[in-house]
């Protein structure tokens, strides 16, 4: 797999060089409107209960797969748990794209809880249990 996936990185680097991407905003896929990507916007979830149901579906089909890789199956069930409790909100993410979910979200001056909690890995415990509560109280909210 490793092999197979540096062969293509080489394959993207060759083909990147001939063919140089085209500037944000050009393109065929380039948005009408522009493109908002660089602005930086404080955004919260429109409906976090409808948000919550498809990162835990998207998730558990993530931690399935995971599960059924044979190296992981291999490793010790203490390593297995470090290493999805370590990279867990990657995986989510990856998830999310790949099934290509859409989140409604809203404009806000506050920031988001669930930004703080997969941005910030250095908190301690005690931060690490307040943002969750919070995050808790904005998905029931």
């Amino acid at each position: 797999l490793y092999n197979i996936l540096k062969s293509e990185e080489q394959q993207q680097e060759e083909s990147s060089r001939q063919h140089p991407e085209p500037q944000p905003g050009q393109g065929p896929y380039a948005p009408a409107l522009g493109c908002s990507c660089g602005k930086q916007r404080r955004v919260a979830l429109k409906n976090p209960q409808v948000a919550c149901k498809a990162a835990s579906a998207v998730l558990v089909k993530t931690l399935r797969f995971v599960k059924n890789v044979p190296c992981f199956q291999e490793l010790p069930l203490d390593e297995q748990l470090v290493l999805v409790r370590s990279c867990w909100a990657p995986l989510l993410v990856l998830g999310l794209a790949q099934d290509r979910v859409h989140f409604e979200t809203v404009e806000t001056t506050e920031l988001s809880m669930l930004h703080t909690i997969l941005t910030n890995k250095h908190c301690d415990e005690e931060q690490r249990r307040r943002g969750q509560l919070q995050l808790l109280r904005e998905t029931q909210g």
